[in-house]
């Protein structure tokens, strides 16, 4: 029998979401287990809200956690919202105080603001305000994802519907996600990168579509999001020669079709075209690192390289190094970025570009290739 736990921590109480009797028919033995694993928020969060881990799911004799929480969502959004980059948005677009009810308008508004002709000149990678605020975005958006897990486990018939389900496993932090693989022997969506010279990648063209198209998006053949960085670097592997992988579903493969539809121009496109977690899981993760100098010394021209603001397990942005240099400069070996959202082709020193601080910051780096 297959033993599935949500552990959830409830002060002089325990939550019961599911008795074993009532799943126990199934094959599958639902139940709560309390923990309780403070997280220390990284210095830019500090002020913001006290954090932890307060879920854990249980397969077989395989225990992962789930992703860190605000212990307190309201009194996060009320501390985050003297943030000027709060302020600017609700002046930008006239939107009503942030909540819970409009954080993600919040959240594409931050990512559209910083590439339109009106954005202010502060308002940019290196402030610090912009920088706490996506690491705000990245922990207050897992309290809605350990609900969807829960509700994933929960609604579960079958022992297949654990191990082979997609939504499930892609929800996933990566560490547990990796462990819970690796354990039970769960079958996964990866592809790794570690011979692209073997899928035909040109790193010459890639380098060549990277520099024409950073900074002027390519919304002639391809559809455009307000936080574009994955689809970017979907469209650089692509165009260095790397064949999509397609399938009819989103959840498979990696893709992106275009068609008519009655004049007006239809895109669609897998997850992991288009989601940097995905994207990362899919293509594989073959370093990490929360120090940049390490991090600048493991990574050279054609990678593709991802972000974890929080360090929470789960990648939020997505870059492609087309520069290297070969002597150090400020302790590491800069490199030369070229992204979306914000839109720009910059080496890590330059005040464009704010890849060198998020190690400082309490980030963590990977590199989505070898």
């Amino acid at each position: 029998m297959l033993l599935i736990l949500i552990g959830t921590l409830s002060i002089g109480s325990m939550n019961v979401m599911a008795s074993q009797s009532q799943k126990a028919d199934l094959g599958i033995v639902v139940d709560i287990e309390s923990v309780s694993i403070d997280r220390q928020p990284s210095n830019l969060l500090a002020g913001i809200g006290t954090m932890s881990v307060n879920k854990n799911l249980v397969v077989g004799n395989t225990s992962v956690p789930l992703y860190a929480t605000f212990d307190s969502q309201e009194a996060a959004l009320q501390n985050i919202s003297t943030n000027p980059v709060v302020q600017e948005i609700k002046l930008e677009y006239g939107y009503e105080d942030i909540s819970d009810d409009n954080w993600k308008d919040y959240y594409d508004a931050m990512h559209e603001l910083i590439d339109l002709p009106s954005c202010p000149d502060w308002y940019n990678e290196e402030a610090v305000s912009f920088r706490t605020m996506r690491k705000f975005f990245d922990i207050y958006e897992n309290h809605e994802k350990n609900e969807e897990i829960v509700s994933l486990v929960t609604r579960a018939t079958a022992a297949t519907d654990i191990t082979e389900n997609a939504d499930l496993l892609e929800l996933l932090p990566y560490d547990s996600y990796i462990a819970l693989s690796q354990q039970s022997n769960i079958s996964n969506n990866e592809r790794s990168l570690a011979s692209l010279n073997a899928l035909g990648f040109n790193i010459n063209a890639a380098v060549a579509y990277a520099s024409k198209y950073a900074k002027s998006p390519n919304t002639d053949d391809y559809d455009k999001f307000s936080s574009d960085c994955t689809n970017f670097v979907s469209q650089i592997l692509e165009n260095g020669g790397v064949s999509q992988v397609k399938y009819d579903d989103q959840k498979k493969g990696w893709w992106h079709t275009k068609s008519k539809v009655l004049y007006i121009t239809v895109h669609k496109h897998s997850i992991s075209w288009i989601r940097a977690n995905t994207f990362a899981k899919y293509m594989g993760v073959g370093y990490t690192t929360t120090n940049n100098s390490l991090f600048s010394a493991n990574i050279k021209k054609g990678d593709f390289i991802a972000a974890d603001y929080e360090k929470d397990g789960d990648w939020n942005h997505m870059g492609f190094v087309t520069s290297k240099k070969t002597s150090k400069t400020n302790g590491y070996y800069d490199y030369k970025v070229a992204q979306h959202t914000k839109n720009y082709h910059a080496w890590a020193s330059s005040s464009t570009n704010s890849w060198e601080k998020i190690g400082k910051d309490g980030g963590k780096y990977g590199r989505v290739r070898r």
